[in-house]
């Protein structure tokens, strides 16, 4: 049985615009073991790995509430589920980091390397970002329990 979460509404609240050059991450992953529960899909193959389905770079609230209606139907229509990247980036950095990372492509002679995945990874691999932020996804009410009666490297949770 699938059930949609839908937390919208909750990360909206933690996207913080303060320069021009931000940006949020949305990738849009069916996992195999979201597939097992449907036979139709199943049939997809249980041994596949995690697909990206899509990638969404959001610029601003707006874009991100217009993407929104997408992101739940590819979510929904794939069996997949949304994922958004808490930590802001700098887009001027990133697309530096994609010219260099093109560049460096075309230095090494791999013309089979696709520009989708070049420009996913110059976003994904920038870790630098004024707002530190983390999300734990806690499966089971045991393991909230569990997790906020921890003391984690001198912070209380």
């Amino acid at each position: 049985m699938n059930m949609e979460i839908d937390n919208f509404d909750i990360f909206r609240k933690h996207l913080t615009f303060k320069e021009k050059t931000d940006r949020y991450i949305v990738h849009i992953l069916r996992r195999p073991k979201d597939l097992i529960e449907d036979p139709v899909m199943k049939a997809i193959g249980s041994n596949e790995h995690q697909r990206l389905l899509r990638t969404y770079y959001i610029d601003s609230l707006e874009y991100f509430d217009t993407k929104i209606p997408a992101i739940k139907e590819l979510c929904t229509t794939n069996r997949a589920r949304a994922y958004i990247l808490p930590q802001v980036r700098n887009n001027y950095e990133c697309l530096l980091s994609l010219g260099e990372k093109v560049l460096e492509t075309i230095r090494l002679g791999n013309f089979s390397a696709k520009p989708e995945h070049l420009l996913r990874s110059a976003y994904c691999e920038y870790h630098k970002s004024r707002d530190k932020q983390w999300i734990l996804d806690l499966d089971d009410d045991c393991m909230t329990e569990y997790i906020f009666s921890k003391n984690f490297g001198g912070v209380s949770l």
